[in-house]
């Protein structure tokens, strides 16, 4: 039963909140450059996102975010790293507090303490040094933390043509899977509406 409607904060006012840090924002740039290089083949190192599917324990992905960037010396002249920070799809639960959206009954800050979460999660990474990946899997959510992010990838979010354009309208490099089933066309049509004007 509907009971209660919660507004979200802004984005502008949850970024003025939480500033990206000129730390995480050299992260973010230089992660995005290693990648768009490595796109283009200007940059012959493999790219590595590793990281957890989903995201519901902060300290847990700084956890892994922190040795998996003590490794990055060791590798980086073959190889560049990014944390996948997967925050907003199931069984994650970050952007609700515990983690995703959706709100949990009577716990109605949750809609303003999800986005901050991960806004913080993510600077913590990215200030560390570790230049950061995700899904978007809404409209929504970019809007608080497509700042502190080196690339996207995509999955669920694929295949339908609204969304598949949303490449088009990001500062940072996407990647597009291939469907369920094996097939390489999805991941070519996304390439496609990527490429065309947002």
């Amino acid at each position: 039963m509907f009971k209660e409607m919660v507004r979200l904060l802004p984005p502008r006012a949850l970024k003025a909140e939480l500033p990206v840090s000129e730390a995480a924002n050299a992260t973010v740039v230089r992660g995005r450059q290693a990648v768009n290089n490595i796109l283009a083949q200007k940059d012959e190192r493999l790219l590595i996102v590793a990281g957890p599917c989903s995201i519901h324990d902060t300290a847990g992905a700084l956890e892994y975010a922190s040795k998996l960037n003590a490794l990055r010396p060791g590798v980086s002249a073959r190889a560049s790293r990014s944390s996948c920070v997967s925050i907003s799809k199931s069984p994650a639960r970050l952007l609700d507090g515990k983690v995703d959206q959706r709100p949990a009954p009577r716990q109605h800050l949750r809609h303003r303490r999800g986005p901050e979460k991960a806004r913080r999660l993510l600077l913590e990474i990215t200030g560390m040094g570790m230049p950061a990946a995700t899904e978007f899997l809404d409209p929504i959510i970019p809007q608080y933390i497509a700042d502190l992010v080196a690339g996207r990838g995509r999955a669920r979010t694929t295949s339908p043509k609204p969304i598949a354009k949303w490449p088009a309208a990001f500062r940072c490099p996407s990647v597009s899977k291939n469907g369920t089933d094996g097939s390489l066309q999805i991941a070519i049509d996304a390439m496609g509406a990527a490429d065309a004007p947002a």
